[in-house]
């Protein structure tokens, strides 16, 4: 750059140098000078003459210094300008080659923004075809899931049912050891009842309390027993409501005959009461039908496990009557004394477990002391209503009571009071005695005379 500087200078000077020489000839011309006329040399002398052309060259000397002057001027504003424009050239060459370190910078930056956006789509693209695979494979596992918890299910219905059935039996067992000495008595009772009776006039009195084709049912050989004297728990047929939630803790250190009537003025009510409930539905539903309303049928399917029905209305409906109706109050009186021990057990102290169901989480009841099955309870409630109520919830709704359900729908349909020293013998499957165990019931509200109580209700 300094090197062109001194070049442009030089040229400069040169410049100015042929402009001087070419101004001492054209000067007088190109600023507007005329050549003086000589006159004929007799006119003037000679010093005159040389006099006119020294001074016509001093002017022109003058005339050259100012054009000289002026063209240093510029000459020194030429430089400048150009030592400006150099600057100017300089610092613009400078933010040329910023410029360019700026553009290979952003050069350099979309290269590598570019590389790493094929990598995204790369990436992108693989993203997609891994959940592509993964949710073809959570589709498959989801059928498998379904298969398996099908599988599942089916397998813990029958496991359930298989340790249902073991426990009640483990449970009836105890409960039936725990009432033996009362049924001890209760035989000893009834030979001295049927002491100069006879065969066929005992064999006909059973038949006129049954209420059943069957005259004479017998259990290893012996005779249920006449009815015995009945437990007076309550003045007249309509029996006082109550508030109770448990049983009194000194239940069990009453006589007998207060201990029954205790446990007679507690259950009664609580059982009428629930039976009011099941009742109100069947009319419910009998007003539902008549009217069409399929919520109210669909409400009360669901309710007792016909969400899922898929026959025609008309079987519905009838399914439905054959589960909704009152469960005798004596069956449900000889129930729970036989599985509570008249309320002396242990469920029915500490969870109000008055009819020894079952359930199979440890959160859901007591546990048995030799209970087979880890997993099996006997199902507490918070209240003995709540104990009643699922009692007869469970007769009307599981299908091992279905010839239960169907004797009685049929003596209802007959326009007769289902009797529960009827229906009791169709209560095999509650307990592993079987018939041993329907015996005992019908021993139950024999002695206790609880068929007094079948037209009992609760004061309004």
């Amino acid at each position: 750059m300094a090197q062109e500087k001194s070049r442009i200078k030089n040229h400069h000077y040169i410049l100015l140098l042929v402009l001087a020489v070419a101004l001492s000839y054209a000067g007088p011309t190109l600023l507007g000078f005329k050549s003086p006329r000589l006159t004929p040399k007799d006119a003037l002398s000679p010093l005159q003459i040389k006099e006119l052309e020294a001074q016509a060259l001093r002017e022109e000397i003058v005339t050259l210094n100012e054009r000289l002057a002026m063209l240093v001027a510029r000459n020194k504003l030429s430089e400048k300008a150009q030592e400006l424009a150099v600057e100017k050239s300089k610092d613009a060459q400078e933010a040329f080659d910023d410029a360019q370190d700026q553009a290979r910078l952003a050069n350099d930056a979309f290269d590598e923004a570019d590389l790493k956006d094929k990598e995204a789509k790369q990436a992108l693209a693989y993203a997609r075809m891994t959940e592509q695979q993964a949710r073809a494979a959570l589709k498959l596992a989801s059928e498998k899931e379904k298969i398996a918890q099908l599988a599942l299910q089916e397998a813990e219905q029958l496991q359930q049912e298989a340790s249902k059935a073991l426990a009640n039996a483990q449970s009836q067992s105890r409960l039936a050891n725990q009432t033996l000495a009362e049924i001890e008595a209760l035989e000893q009772k009834i030979a001295e009842l049927n002491a100069g009776l006879e065969k066929e006039a005992d064999a006909q009195d059973l038949a006129d309390k049954a209420d059943t084709a069957d005259k004479d049912i017998v259990y290893q050989n012996r005779r249920l027993p006449n009815p015995g004297s009945p437990v007076i728990a309550f003045d007249d047929r309509l029996v006082p409501q109550h508030n109770i939630t448990v049983l009194p803790k000194d239940l069990d250190t009453l006589d007998v005959k207060a201990r029954k009537e205790t446990f007679i003025k507690l259950l009664l009510p609580l059982i009428i009461q629930a039976n009011d409930v099941i009742a109100g539905r069947r009319d419910a539903l009998l007003q539902a039908i008549e009217a069409g309303d399929e919520a109210v049928i669909a409400r009360l399917a669901k309710l007792y496990g016909l969400a899922k029905f898929e026959g025609d209305a008309g079987a519905l409906h009838e399914l439905l009557l054959n589960r909704i109706a009152p469960v005798p109050n004596s069956l449900a009186l000889a129930q729970a004394a036989v599985e509570s021990g008249w309320g002396q057990s242990r469920f029915a102290k500490e969870g109000n477990a008055l009819f020894g169901q079952w359930a199979w989480t440890a959160d859901a009841g007591i546990k048995p002391l030799d209970a087979s099955n880890s997993r099996a309870v006997i199902r507490s409630f918070a209240t003995l209503y709540d104990s009643v109520f699922a009692y007869m919830h469970n007769l009307n709704t599981h299908f091992a009571y279905q010839d239960f359900r169907d004797v009685r729908a049929q003596s209802l349909a007959d326009g007769k009071v289902p009797s529960g020293l009827s229906l009791a013998r169709y209560l095999t499957a509650y307990a592993e005695l079987g018939e041993k165990y329907v015996y005992t019931l019908q021993a139950m509200i024999l002695h206790n005379r609880f068929d007094i109580y079948e037209r009992y209700q609760l004061k309004s």
